[in-house]
């Protein structure tokens, strides 16, 4: 990733994130982890927020953990600067709004610790429901028993028997199992796959376009201060809408040699 650009919140499906301290939710407090289980797009309202599904993590009655599926809205890309938050929703005025931050995590699901798998499992198996949903062509198996279909249903088996959905599903046997039926949907997903990376890289870029709008007071009249700049100069943002510009335009080539449309980006 080149120095001295923005860096977007958005990532790939199944990343693992932490909510951070600078936006208050009492709905969504911070500390709270979780996994992102699909990227729904830029928010109706705002342009530099999106929304997102996601498997959060939480301590349900009597401090047990509990997996819980939550619609969350995050800035696409953040600042810690007050200037910056005029261009984001009010305090208060948007449920489950925070700035979700990726988290590292081990890459060996076999070393996963058990809530983090079945985190991990839950927002695995939600994905792939939802790139079978766009597709064409029925992707999504019947067999209540198939490994997506336990993924779909976790959070209740968890909630209702923690130790024995532990036993049942985070050993190294079923995770094996897991692991190869997953990779076998997503192989046959493919141009949905890269549809869907198409569609976010292409949310990322437009708001990457609207800050730097923004910070330039492009919508002001000619002597109009510009309430809304939250950087001095606009080198920062020219570098961070070329960056995006760019992987914008591999992903295009890409989403079109897969039979895909595309149309310009419009910024």
């Amino acid at each position: 990733m080149p120095e001295d650009i923005l860096i977007s919140n958005l990532t790939r499906p199944v990343t693992f994130f932490k909510v951070g301290d600078e936006i208050k939710d009492t709905a969504f407090p911070p500390g709270t982890l979780g996994f992102i289980s699909d990227i729904e797009g830029v928010d109706g309202v705002f342009q530099n927020v999106a929304k997102m599904r996601t498997v959060v993590i939480r301590k349900g009655k009597g401090g047990k953990n509990r997996l819980m599926r939550l619609q969350v809205k995050t800035p696409i890309f953040f600042l810690n600067d007050e200037t910056f938050q005029k261009i984001l929703p009010k305090p208060g005025t948007v449920r489950y709004f925070a700035n979700v931050k990726p988290q590292p995590l081990e890459q060996d699901i076999f070393k996963l610790s058990s809530v983090k798998f079945l985190g991990f499992m839950t927002a695995t198996a939600d994905r792939i429901k939802r790139l079978s949903d766009r597709c064409r062509h029925k992707k999504w198996p019947e067999q209540k028993s198939h490994p997506v279909n336990v993924g779909r249903k976790l959070p209740d088996y968890f909630s209702d028997d923690p130790e024995y959905t532990i036993d049942k599903y985070c050993n190294a046997g079923f995770k094996e199992v897991f692991a190869k039926e997953c990779n076998k949907m997503l192989a046959s997903l493919t141009k949905v796959v890269v549809e869907k990376e198409f569609d976010v890289i292409t949310t990322m870029a437009s708001a990457a376009s609207f800050l730097l709008f923004t910070n330039k007071g492009e919508f002001l009249d000619k002597g109009e201060k510009n309430e809304y700049q939250f950087m001095p100069n606009n080198k920062v943002l020219n570098l961070t809408l070329e960056h995006y510009k760019a992987l914008w335009e591999e992903a295009a080539n890409l989403h079109a040699k897969k039979g895909g449309k595309v149309s310009p980006l419009d910024l």
